[in-house]
């Protein structure tokens, strides 16, 4: 019955970030208050208005009543909490310092929560606008502009490049319109599964986003400070540093800082210390990230330094990300203009010679 149960769960889509946060947190203050594990998931279990939430929860009490630690029962659904949270969960149950782990937890996941969504949110903006103008300039091109073509033609005037160009193009996307839609949904999907599904994709893509400028700036930002924040969530829990640069690098979304923690991970078995290795990365880590963190290698404060070097870098993305519109805004409108300038020219020149030779 139990496995039914979970290849029905396996069938399900994902929990949202946000309810694991709820999760999380409410489950760390019922321990505080003194509720049992098994006691707390039960009310925690009718109380979530997810689905499929309401079923993993319902497993884990069986799984805890039948004897299982909470983090062996966790292990069945680690496309849903991932390595860092189950690792976490059994050093804090190891350590009898579940309801710590459980409220680090619940920071940690708000914490990557809101920089996702700063991030995303200051990419919106842009975006719209893009998409904006490209539909208007589709309408343009396939409306508009057939009709000047007409009153170009009856009156036999001679046209420059320019407007030729844009007639040209005009004319393929009237007459081709529905292949140039299924064109573009086919790039978009070749796009989609080759960047995000293949090994190569995923590398070219990765690399991209650290060598364009500004993006590359807020990217590095963010890394830095999801890095900063999870090394020290596993510190404090009680893990060694082995684990826990195993378990960071299993957090991190660009493949660079993965290769980078995993040759980590070889220098340190081989008695190096931390900032010697990062040092070796100086376009992934800034020297501030090196530096600070020798400084908490030699001090015994390590857990401190990385602490506020994930504060730091957090503050700096919402202050870069808040910013953004205006940065981006003046790109985008030399962009729009020279567009808008290029057809109006294109358009009018012509316009303006006939008159001229009519007047």
């Amino acid at each position: 019955m139990f496995s039914k149960i979970r290849q029905k769960i396996n069938t399900l889509s994902g929990v949202p970030l946000k309810e694991r946060i709820i999760f999380t947190r409410n489950l760390a203050l019922m321990i505080r208050t003194g509720i049992s594990l098994p006691k707390g998931l039960e009310t925690l279990k009718d109380q979530t208005s997810n689905q499929k939430l309401k079923i993993i929860i319902s497993n884990l009490e069986e799984q805890i009543k039948k004897g299982e630690s909470f983090a062996d029962s966790l292990k069945q659904y680690e496309k849903i909490f991932k390595q860092l949270y189950i690792n976490m969960i059994k050093s804090g149950e190891v350590s009898g310092k579940l309801e710590k782990t459980l409220e680090t937890l619940a920071v940690q996941m708000e914490k990557e929560r809101k920089l996702r969504s700063q991030v995303i949110g200051a990419l919106i903006y842009p975006l719209v606008i893009l998409v904006v103008m490209i539909g208007i300039g589709i309408i343009m091109m396939v409306y508009a502009v057939p009709n000047l073509v007409q009153v170009f033609e009856s009156f036999n005037a001679e046209l420059p490049f320019s407007t030729r160009a844009i007639i040209s193009i005009s004319n393929f996307m009237s007459n081709y319109i529905f292949l140039l839609i299924f064109i573009i949904i086919i790039a978009i999907i070749g796009n989609w599964y080759f960047f995000l599904r293949t090994q190569s994709g995923k590398i070219a893509r990765d690399w991209a986003i650290l060598n364009i400028p500004l993006i590359s700036s807020i990217a590095k930002k963010v890394n830095s400070a999801r890095f900063s924040r999870t090394f020290h969530s596993l510190v404090v829990s009680g893990m060694s540093i082995l684990e826990s640069i195993e378990i960071t690098k299993s957090v991190m979304g660009n493949y660079f800082y993965k290769k980078s923690l995993e040759q980590t991970k070889i220098d340190v078995e081989k008695g190096a210390n931390l900032y010697l290795s990062f040092a070796k990365y100086p376009k992934l880590y800034p020297p501030i990230v090196t530096n600070l963190i020798s400084v908490g290698e030699e001090t015994g404060s390590l857990d401190i330094i990385l602490i506020e070097l994930a504060q730091f870098y957090e503050d700096d993305v919402a202050n870069i990300t808040k910013n953004l519109g205006s940065i981006i805004e003046p790109v985008l409108m030399v962009f729009i203009g020279s567009g808008v300038g290029f057809f109006a020219v294109s358009i009018l020149q012509p316009i303006y010679s006939l008159t001229s030779s009519i007047g």
